[in-house]
């Protein structure tokens, strides 16, 4: 029996963006990477693109370790690339971190520099 390959994520220590998540509101949830590139803008540049994908396919066959995708609360993404090549490897899961949304956009952590933002305004005038 073939075992299934897996998303190999680096140590949060490790991750070049968003090794706060946790700390700005943040957490992880696995998906497809259909899934994913789903909720995600296209990629634009297919030749480039392509080139991005190759790269990242062979490391992940190597065994490097890479860091999760991410889904931004005002839009955007990152991880792309990273959830094509583990299209084709054949992996089914990877992680990535979601922020969650307040009414009327925007993330958790601008309501709580609202809210100071409020109480720093309530407090003029006082000794």
């Amino acid at each position: 029996m073939t075992k299934k390959p897996a998303y190999p994520l680096d140590d949060r220590s490790n991750w070049n963006e968003n090794g706060n998540y946790q700390e700005t509101g943040g957490h992880i949830i696995h998906m497809s990477p259909d899934a994913f590139l789903h909720k995600a803008a296209p990629l634009e540049d297919e030749k480039k693109d392509k080139k991005s994908i190759k790269k990242f396919k062979k490391q992940i066959k190597r065994g490097k370790k890479v860091d999760p995708a991410a889904i931004y609360p005002k839009g955007g993404q990152d991880g792309r690339h990273h959830a094509a090549a583990a299209k084709k490897l054949g992996i089914k899961s990877i992680p990535v971190i979601t922020w969650p949304k307040k009414a009327g956009g925007g993330s958790i952590v601008n309501r709580a520099l609202m809210l100071t933002s409020k109480q720093a305004k309530s407090q003029r005038g006082r000794p």
